[in-house]
């Protein structure tokens, strides 16, 4: 006992002088309470049992001291064992694992910030770290971007683990209790006298960067500049990711900057587009490398007919180095629309659609190219069938509307009426949408449900503007047309012409008495227009409709003349507008050869399939059976 009490002393002397492991003492004072009772027994059978082998010559009271010492023997003999055994059992237990459970957390989607490492050799720059950590800890708290697991909550569960003589460093305390879903690390450095902040956020689990954030400068002095920005970076990056958003950026813009895009969508959906674009300015200003709310701006200006100032905006951008590959595709597809090469912009697109095919703005617009850019009404149901409708607001969602309308005119395209009425039908009495409206109206004429059609606009005549209401009726009486059931169409043009009408409606009533066959009326509304309105947008369609008037009237010499008009009014961006505009005329003229040329000539330009267009323009009722349609139909396969 005194040997092992002197070895005992000895090696809690030397043991850390020597780099021996912590467990060191209690592995040799596990060897010693086992080797003790081992000792007795040794002690027994080499020395006490030889001299007790014989008990022919005791006596009987030596005998009987014999046999009380045996009996000692094996009872101390089996105490010595069972205490050796419960002190074994209990500095394993103590010394070799933990004696306590300390929770563990399943995977989960907390968010670790980690310790930033200070990089600048200056000790007393190691608050520089403790801020950003802070910071970053707070402004993820402060807007809901996730669940912060603080170096605090690390520390506990690191000390509650070192009573146990356990070590484990912050990582595997994560790793192995905390489990958080991403990790936020960092470094600081010092360059010239400005502080440089780095970080990224990993995958916790395994350990993958899912986004680096680099080189954020600031005057060292004023090390809470870095800070704020890269707080503002990250939470940006986080908010983004929790809402389902797929990010264009090579790194997150700024928070502020990104809510100012956030709400500049909000007021596209309230169709307020001068507050649109004053906040895309703002979100650009506020971050000028944010690419998503410039690619927006160039968008806008596309769909608004701004294709000068959209190419103009595409050639700026591109001009900033470091984009990425889906940022240049999608400026690639932007400048296919542009130049009216449908099939490229289908290939961009397409690239962008398979990075997000679930992201409502990039969905929605695959629809609509595949539809009316390259006439594939096939593909479109399979793009439309990727976003439910059971979480959205149809009421308070433009966009799904539209989705809505576009999935009808695949439908017709391909002549699903049916589906379409079990699409659209539903909403009826909750929308005011004039485009959806048109949609089941097409549905109606080509399924004989004329009584639901005529319940529909009475229905409308209270709820939507005038002006959209003849409409409405007009593009009835041209469904009706295209469905070859003539008689019927004339009572909706009878609508039209019947009804007192201001300068928005007017070119309706000429249309209306057009399709009626009266010429001479419809004359007189085209020249009025043209004289009181030559600045307006719609001057080329004036222009073609008094044309095709005077070539119905049998005046060619005017209607050539006008023909000569439209030529001069030929300018860059427009599509095949003009050339679609003589295939209306040639075909007044029934002069096919002229009318298939000019049509291939537009859809060559980039013109829109539409419901108003090609097949679907009353103008080319007596031609739709021509094989030459499937060459226009098909050019951009």
């Amino acid at each position: 006992m005194v040997s092992s009490w002197v070895i005992l002393q000895v090696l809690s002397v030397i043991a850390e002088p020597l780099g021996l492991p912590v467990q060191s003492i209690p592995v040799l004072i596990l060897m010693l309470i086992i080797g003790f009772p081992l000792y007795i027994i040794f002690i027994w059978k080499s020395r006490l049992s030889k001299s007790w082998e014989s008990d022919e010559d005791d006596t009987t009271s030596e005998l009987l001291d014999k046999s009380k010492f045996k009996q000692m023997y094996y009872t101390g003999l089996g105490i010595i064992i069972f205490l050796s055994g419960l002190s074994v059992v209990i500095i394993i237990n103590n010394s070799f694992t933990s004696g306590f459970s300390l929770p563990k957390m399943p995977q989960n989607d907390k968010i670790a910030v980690l310790k930033f490492t200070n990089n600048t050799g200056d000790e007393k720059l190691n608050h520089i770290g403790n801020m950003t950590e802070d910071w970053i800890s707070h402004g993820i708290t402060q807007n809901n971007a996730g669940q912060i697991i603080s170096q605090d909550i690390v520390k506990s569960y690191t000390d509650a683990i070192k009573t146990q003589n356990i070590n484990l460093t912050d990582n595997e305390i994560l790793n192995k209790y905390l489990k958080p879903g991403k990790k936020i690390t960092g470094s600081y450095f010092l360059s010239n006298n400005k502080l440089i902040l780095k970080s990224s956020i990993e995958n916790g689990s395994t350990g993958d960067i899912i986004i680096s954030i680099g080189g954020i400068e600031c005057d060292s002095e004023n090390p809470l500049d870095c800070i704020k920005l890269l707080e503002s970076k990250i939470v940006s990056y986080l908010v983004v990711e929790k809402t389902g958003g797929l990010s264009l950026e090579i790194e997150p813009p700024t928070y502020e900057a990104y809510k100012a895009m956030l709400e500049a969508k909000v007021s596209f959906g309230e169709r307020d587009f001068d507050k649109y674009l004053e906040l895309l300015d703002k979100a650009i200003s506020l971050d000028s490398n944010f690419f998503e709310p410039k690619s927006l701006k160039v968008g806008h200006y596309y769909n608004i007919g701004l294709y000068s100032k959209a190419d103009s905006l595409i050639n700026k951008i591109k001009k900033n180095s470091g984009q990425t590959e889906r940022q240049l595709y999608l400026l690639k597809m932007y400048k296919a629309a542009i130049d009216g090469d449908n099939r490229l912009l289908y290939n961009y697109h397409d690239y962008g659609y398979n990075i997000a095919p679930y992201e409502l703005d990039t969905n929605s617009s695959h629809m609509v190219i595949a539809l009316n850019f390259v006439n594939k009404p096939e593909e479109v149901e399979s793009f439309f069938k990727e976003i439910s409708f059971n979480n959205l607001s149809l009421e308070n969602c433009k966009l799904c509307v539209d989705r809505m309308y576009i999935m009808a005119l695949a439908n017709h395209e391909l002549k699903n009426y049916s589906k379409t009425i079990e699409l659209l039908e539903p909403y009826v009495d909750l929308l005011y949408d004039i485009d959806f409206f048109k949609a089941i109206t097409t549905a109606y004429v080509f399924t004989n449900n004329k009584v639901k059609l005529d319940n529909l606009l009475q229905k409308l005549k209270l709820k939507i503007s005038e002006e959209n209401w003849l409409s409405l009726n007009y593009f009835a009486g041209g469904q009706f047309l295209l469905a070859k059931k003539k008689e019927e169409a004339k009572a909706y043009f009878n609508v039209v012409v019947a009804t007192e009408t201001n300068k928005n409606n007017e070119f309706l009533k000429g249309e209306s008495y057009y399709e009626l066959a009266n010429y001479a009326m419809a004359e007189k509304i085209y020249a009025k227009l043209i004289k009181e309105y030559p600045e307006d947008s719609r001057i080329k369609k004036f222009i073609t409709s008094l044309s095709k008037c005077y070539f119905k009237m049998g005046d060619s010499a005017k209607g050539i003349h006008l023909i000569d008009s439209l030529e001069k009014l030929r300018q860059p961006y427009q599509y095949g507008e003009i050339d679609y505009r003589l295939a209306e005329i040639y075909a007044a003229q029934n002069d096919d050869k002229n009318m298939f040329e000019y049509l291939l000539r537009s859809i060559a330009s980039g013109y829109f399939y539409t419901n108003i267009t090609f097949k679907n323009d009353t103008d080319f009722i007596p031609f739709l059976e021509s094989q030459k349609w499937n060459t226009i139909m098909t050019y951009w396969h």
